[in-house]
């Protein structure tokens, strides 16, 4: 096994994979999204890149971002692990730590590991300056849209820093060219960096997955709350243009019959799918069934 070296990186720690190492290079000259499926090692790109920007900027800082307190907690672990530098520079900063201590832990640490929300409101209450911090990373980057967090700290982070490196990673960057093309504006996105497990270089690294579904029995409060949004939903489908003419709900498939459907019937159609769901029901399939005044979409 070949690993990575590089004198902020252990020695003999971090396994090196040509396809990681490929999207570094693009990373290390360009603002980048990176699209790796789960447990194929975007984390370890980030560490890469992160001992690249301090070994260029020795004096310069590394902010890391991610959506959840235990995913901060993690990347921390993970830094830890594979970065050849001291425990006493790395700090994981919450909104649990009071904001005098927040603002003294930005200017003396050299790797910071945080929830947007965070840094948002210290940026905001001038807590933190960004201007010495040479990579951004922000981890789950599909959250980039709409008033999510990310975008703030990308704009100000792109304006505040002396020498600026974007790293988005995320594993489903979604569904459509324009949601893609909204998070690439709101980070400053230059470049899109995407791996399958059908690539040649990722698929002797891919592991077989053992899957175990496991039933879980609702709590009563959750049944409550389950047929509220399945009424709501069934009541509002048939408020649309076209109409809900058929609904039979069994135990775990639902009928629905829509008539005169037009162009953007197979816009409602989706949206029944993340609605149904929450209503509990397993969703494996849609067949839709020709009849005489529409469709008949069985959902099991």
């Amino acid at each position: 096994m070949k690993y990575v070296n590089h004198p902020l990186i252990k020695p003999d720690s971090l396994e090196s994979r040509v396809y990681q190492e490929s999207i570094l290079a693009e990373a290390i000259k360009n603002n980048l999204l990176c699209v790796l499926p789960t447990g194929l090692g975007k984390t370890p790109i980030s560490i890469m890149l992160a001992a690249n920007r301090l070994e260029k900027y020795p004096d310069s800082k590394i902010l890391i971002l991610a959506p959840t307190r235990p995913l901060t907690n993690q990347h921390y672990s993970t830094f830890l692990k594979f970065l050849n530098i001291d425990k006493e520079d790395m700090q994981v900063v919450t909104g649990f730590i009071n904001p005098g201590i927040r603002k003294k832990l930005y200017e003396e640490k050299k790797i910071i590991f945080a929830t947007p929300q965070t840094i948002q409101n210290d940026l905001k209450n001038e807590k933190v300056s960004l201007k010495r911090f040479s990579l951004l990373v922000t981890d789950e980057a599909h959250h980039s849209i709409g008033k999510y967090s990310y975008p703030f700290i990308a704009k100000r982070y792109m304006k505040e820093s002396e020498n600026p490196r974007i790293l988005g990673l995320t594993a489903s960057p979604g569904g459509s060219y324009e949601k893609i093309q909204e998070i690439c504006q709101n980070l400053g996105i230059e470049l899109i960096e995407i791996r399958t497990e059908k690539d040649m270089d990722v698929t002797p690294y891919v592991k077989e997955k053992q899957i175990e579904w496991v039933n879980v029995e609702l709590p009563e409060s959750f049944r409550k709350i389950r047929n509220l949004l399945y009424d709501a939903y069934i009541n509002k489908l048939k408020s649309f243009k076209c109409e809900a003419e058929y609904v039979s709900l069994q135990k775990n498939r639902v009928w629905i019959g829509i008539g005169n459907i037009k162009r953007d019937g197979h816009w409602q159609w989706r949206t029944m799918i993340p609605c149904l769901a929450l209503c509990g029901l397993n969703i494996r399939a849609i067949i839709p069934v020709s009849i005489k005044l529409g469709y008949l979409y069985q959902i099991y």
